[in-house]
């Protein structure tokens, strides 16, 4: 079989190629070169093979070029190994049920063939495939089972959230090992959207060998036209004309319905059966192909509003519109009337129909109207249980899901969840293999991560190493741009398994940096704001014992980087009269700095706040605490910090009678950087200031002046 991208018809690939790549790189479809037929004496005696002598003959026409017969039979054998019966309703219309595979699905006879064709494809290669999925319902429950503990081959499954039933996604959820399941924020065309996407971009091609197990892999469609032969081979004794309404979304089973037609089945029409998720009825009608946003409904497997195989559907005819519709005709129902078919078709026939199925009924009904000869059969596409919900508000009585079903309640749903976000999306398809996106606190300068150690502090502490793209790869443009966050990663040397068991969203994340002394001053990790702990600490045990006629609160503030919250809970809840914070300050005495840019100097003193970004001290306690650093003979400097702010203005804002604030800080070299750095002595007059004040707060003159 050769085949060629619905966008370039020069573009031929041969099978191998076609199912391992899914998507030609111009984003088309595949489509085989020509459409093999099957031998006319095949068709005249079908009816005295059996279901899996049926699919290797149609298999062996379709790819028996390329796989040796032995092999394509145990393929055929292993995938097709449950039956797919048409079960007559009365004498004009029947049903081709489809849903006795391990998923309850249609899709099993896809996903199963697919799994086993990949198998053989790669079995003398060390290749590891990474199968991306999308499902509105029943693909990611089929592709799941099929593929299974299938050695060699990943598979993640994108499914829209809240737009699958319950059942569908215990299905897709629960298995585990080398299934991963995505929920995505937003719609079936979204998930869709994404995984297309995902074959085009470059970087991700080099990291994963990315292949599809949805309805745009041609492996998807092969096995798909078993089931059609098996129906005529069952119905082939009533000796009528033949119509078959397949329930549609992406429109893959019907697609592979006129496959078979085109190979030679004689069915004689097809009905495209929707929701109101109408786009091809539509276009069968008037010429006009519109895709909309889908619809959420009751046969959530059919919410598409961008049908792929729409773009197969039309290259089989040549683009030919009016040779299409001679073929094909369209019909949908909204949800109340899809409701009332089902109480219908049980009321009639005892018998229970799932909500697509109901759909592709009444489309058959309906075409018998006009055309009484024809025997109808509609496409059963999965097991009722499957939609609980639906069912046990239309019918008197629960239906008894198959036990397989049954056994996945008490399964633990592990998936993760995703907006409908590209970067956010490929940023996950990176992180599987042990690497770790994260978010920071508060100002960071970014291009001091490069390579940092870091503590990931999860249900064991986890270390990791900051990494980003080479240099040697990164083009003149991103050399001269400066790094942010995002372009970092954390890598942890551990596999995505092990990540996800020590590693939860939320976990904290700090730099590994041991503090050490250097000459007169210590370096560490983080001395903003840990050195200002230690400062109120060593005050207050020099305080021990020593009574003051005021009550003095030592706070230790939280996400002061991310709206002083911790100072504005505390000073709401105090109520202080007087409040004095305690933070690092910017110390730029480096080369090349002006005298005015230093804002402090290592070396010179604990630094009295005048001002920063975010507060003006009040004048008195600035006058307060100069005034006793001079009587004390304390080291000291004035700040004016003109940028960043500080908890003194939550005191300030936030205390109920007006606090009078003011601060003092710590002046710190390279801020917000891996390695910070602060004078002994500087922290040392700061922490005699701070006593000082502490103690002789009733000392002074707090009226205005």
């Amino acid at each position: 079989m050769k085949l060629y991208s619905t966008n370039n018809k020069e573009h031929i690939v041969g099978l191998k190629e076609a199912v391992l790549k899914s998507l030609p790189p111009d984003n088309g479809l595949y489509m085989p070169v020509a459409i093999p037929k099957l031998e006319s004496s095949f068709i005249d005696s079908i009816e005295s093979y059996s279901f899996k002598e049926v699919a290797f003959e149609v298999a062996s026409c379709l790819i028996g070029d390329y796989i040796p017969e032995g092999e394509l039979k145990n393929i055929v054998n292993k995938a097709i190994n449950f039956p797919a019966p048409v079960v007559m309703h009365d004498d004009n219309i029947g049903t081709l049920e489809l849903f006795h595979g391990p998923s309850l699905a249609f899709k099993d006879f896809g996903a199963r063939f697919m799994a086993e064709l990949i198998s053989y494809l790669i079995k003398d290669e060390n290749r590891k495939i990474t199968i991306l999925v999308a499902t509105s319902g029943d693909t990611g429950g089929a592709v799941a089972a099929g593929f299974y503990n299938t050695p060699g081959i990943e598979v993640v499954i994108l499914y829209p959230k809240g737009k699958v039933s319950a059942l569908q996604e215990k299905q897709l959820t629960t298995l585990g090992k080398n299934i991963h399941a995505l929920e995505i924020e937003g719609t079936f065309d979204d998930c869709q959207a994404l995984v297309k996407k995902a074959f085009l971009d470059e970087e991700l091609n080099e990291v994963y060998d990315l292949s599809s197990a949805n309805s745009i892999n041609i492996a998807r469609l092969i096995p798909q036209t078993f089931y059609y032969f098996e129906a005529y081979r069952q119905i082939k004794k009533y000796n009528r004309p033949s119509v078959f309404a397949v329930p549609s979304g992406n429109f893959g089973n019907l697609t592979a319905g006129l496959i078979a037609k085109k190979m030679g089945l004689p069915i004689d029409h097809f009905i495209a059966a929707t929701n109101v998720n109408k786009i091809v009825p539509d276009y069968l009608k008037s010429g006009e192909y519109q895709p909309k946003p889908s619809i959420a409904t009751i046969s959530n497997a059919m919410d598409v509003g961008a049908p792929s195989n729409f773009v197969r559907m039309i290259e089989l005819y040549n683009h030919d519109h009016s040779a299409l519709t001679k073929d094909i005709s369209g019909y949908y129902l909204t949800d109340d009337e899809d409701k009332e078919v089902i109480q219908h078709i049980h009321k009639n026939f005892d018998y229970i129909a799932d909500p697509h199925g109901a759909i592709g009924y009444a489309a058959v009904k309906d075409y018998l109207v006009m055309h009484p000869e024809y025997l109808g059969v509609y496409l059963e596409t999965a097991h009722p249980a499957k939609f609980l919900n639906v069912m046990e508000e239309l019918l008197p009585f629960s239906v008894e899901p198959p036990k397989r079903l049954k056994d996945l309640a008490s399964r633990e749903k592990v998936a993760d969840l995703l907006p409908p976000d590209f970067d956010r999306f490929k940023s996950w398809m990176i992180e599987r293999d042990g690497f770790v996106r994260f978010h920071t606190l508060g100002g960071f300068d970014a291009k001091t991560l490069t390579a940092q150690r870091v503590i990931i502090h999860g249900r064991e502490d986890v270390m990791g190493v900051m990494g980003t793209k080479p240099i040697h790869v990164l083009t003149p443009e991103e050399r001269a741009k400066a790094p942010k966050t995002t372009d970092f990663f954390i890598d942890t040397g551990l596999s995505v398994d092990k990540v996800k068991e020590l590693i939860r969203v939320g976990d904290t994340i700090t730099r590994e940096r041991a503090l050490i002394e250097m000459g007169d001053c210590v370096n560490s990790k983080s001395l903003d704001n840990r050195v200002s702990v230690f400062i109120l600490v060593e005050t207050l045990k020099n305080l021990k014992g020593k009574t003051v006629p005021y009550d003095v609160y030592g706070v230790f503030t939280v996400q002061e980087e991310v709206g002083i919250r911790g100072a504005i809970s505390a000073s709401s809840g105090i109520n202080p009269d007087f409040g004095i914070a305690l933070d690092v300050t910017l110390a730029y005495d480096l080369p090349g700095s002006s005298s005015h840019e230093m804002i402090s100097q290592l070396g010179h003193g604990t630094a009295i706040k005048v001002m920063d970004g975010s507060v003006i001290s009040d004048y008195r306690m600035v006058n307060f605490l100069r005034e006793l650093a001079e009587k004390e003979n304390i080291k000291h400097q004035m700040e004016i910090l003109t940028a960043g702010g500080t908890d003194t203005a939550g005191i300030q804002k936030y205390g109920k009678g007006g606090a009078i604030a003011g601060a003092i800080s710590i002046p710190t070299r390279y801020l917000h950087q891996v390695i910070e750095m602060s004078n002994k002595e500087d922290i040392h007059n700061s922490i005699l200031l701070l006593q000082a004040a502490l103690s002789k707060l009733d000392k002074y003159d707090w009226s205005f002046r």
